[in-house]
């Protein structure tokens, strides 16, 4: 006998599955030889153009009021440096550290998404939130300095995620198509990086000719064949379009269905699993296992614990 699902026990197992699909992003931007700017550039172009042909698509963008247009726009250039920031965190680290810095999106959503939504505070979620500390303190134990710096630069990223997620909660209720605003927010998102990584070359340098020189040099750790990290060469452009469609367009639309069900700590909580899929996709594919002591272990262990923790927490303070 199949027992029928509640609409939050689909939003549940629809956003584990993004999550799944999310653990692959963080190998996607080892492997991909790129700079982290372009890299993002290119995955948002990809992303938008498998949505924006699918059937009434465009309508649905078109129909959008157009405060709740550029509002999604707004929202767009948040995730574009969202991305960046994650990606360089990857190149500066390496995708293990850079996830494990991701997790403490929760405890940023705790505080900020009750401030944008206008929610009741959870003292819990906050302490909840907190309790990840000790996780993060115990995994970057022992790194060196070049991977501290892609720790900052991904709590960077942490704090955006919980900006926008916390953002696009109050979106879904406006614009009830999620393609449209993933088309929206994605595609103005690439022009917003893009333009800025052209406009940051232009005005440090002075001249056109040296913009994607000096642009690629931001957080790039491209190697020769390709030109400067700008342009993806033929083994890129298969895992950019595995990334821009898999782990980005699907999961994407997905996650803003989810948040109709539960709420943006909710999400960024059970997205700190992202971080269990992506060390363990790492030690196969990146053979990320021989730079991480037991520390670093201990402390996903710690993380894992508390998004375990949160519906048993929940239960028991919203019921009583």
């Amino acid at each position: 006998m199949i027992f029928p699902l509640s609409d939050t026990r689909r939003a549940y197992l629809a956003l584990h599955f993004c999550i799944f699909l999310w653990g692959f992003t963080a190998i996607l931007g080892k492997v991909i030889d790129m700079s982290a700017f372009w890299l993002v550039s290119w995955r948002m172009l990809f992303t938008t153009l498998s949505l924006i042909f699918l059937p009434r698509v465009l309508r649905s963008v078109i129909a959008l009021p157009p405060h709740v247009r550029w509002q999604l726009v707004g929202i767009g250039c948040i995730v574009s440096l969202h991305w960046a920031c994650f990606y360089g965190a990857i190149q500066l680290a390496n995708a293990s550290v850079a996830l494990a810095t991701m997790a403490t999106a929760s405890f940023f959503t705790s505080i900020i998404e009750p401030l944008i939504t206008r929610s009741k505070f959870r003292w819990y979620e906050l302490w909840l939130g907190v309790a990840i500390v000790p996780g993060i303190l115990l995994f970057t134990h022992g790194l060196q300095t070049q991977q501290m710096n892609g720790v900052y630069v991904g709590l960077l990223s942490a704090i955006l995620q919980a900006i926008f997620a916390s953002c696009n909660k109050l979106m879904v209720s406006k614009a009830p198509d999620g393609r449209a605003i993933t088309v929206l927010e994605l595609g103005s998102g690439c022009l917003f990086l893009t333009l800025g990584i052209v406009a940051f070359g232009y005005f440090r340098d002075g001249s056109l000719a040296q913009v994607f020189d000096e642009a690629a040099k931001i957080t790039s750790s491209s190697k020769a064949g390709h030109i400067c990290g700008i342009m993806p060469i033929a083994p890129n452009w298969f895992y950019l379009l595995f990334l821009a469609i898999a782990c980005t367009s699907l999961p994407f639309v997905l996650s803003l269905w989810t948040l109709r069900y539960v709420s943006a700590f909710t999400a960024a909580l059970a997205v700190n699993l992202e971080t269990v899929y992506g060390v363990l996709f790492a030690i196969p594919f990146l053979c990320e296992n021989d730079e991480l002591s037991i520390q670093f272990y201990i402390g996903v262990a710690v993380i894992v614990s508390a998004v375990i923790l949160h519906p048993l927490l929940r239960r028991r303070f919203e019921v009583a």
